[in-house]
């Protein structure tokens, strides 16, 4: 069973965090062979401005967090490259 405790996420930031399903909606690609993840999140409105925002302030601290756990766990060097 998942805990959001876990990572330090309260219940009431659980419910905040689900309610962006609402808002949102994702597509989830992959290519093992290439070894390609590919995550795109879509306003569920187009013209919901916020929604969009919060688009953008999800993936800055997704790309954190992910190149920080294959850092401090793999020891994998990088780099992140921001494309318009």
């Amino acid at each position: 069973m998942f805990n959001p405790a876990m990572f330090g996420i309260t219940p009431e930031q659980m419910q905040l965090m689900q309610g962006l399903g609402t808002r949102l909606r994702v597509e989830i690609r992959k290519c093992p062979r290439e070894g390609k993840l590919e995550v795109k999140y879509t306003p569920v409105n187009p013209q919901d401005a916020e929604a969009i925002q919060m688009t953008a302030r999800m993936i800055d601290s997704w790309v954190e967090q992910f190149a920080y756990v294959h850092d401090s766990f793999f020891g994998m060097k990088g780099e992140i490259t921001h494309v318009e």
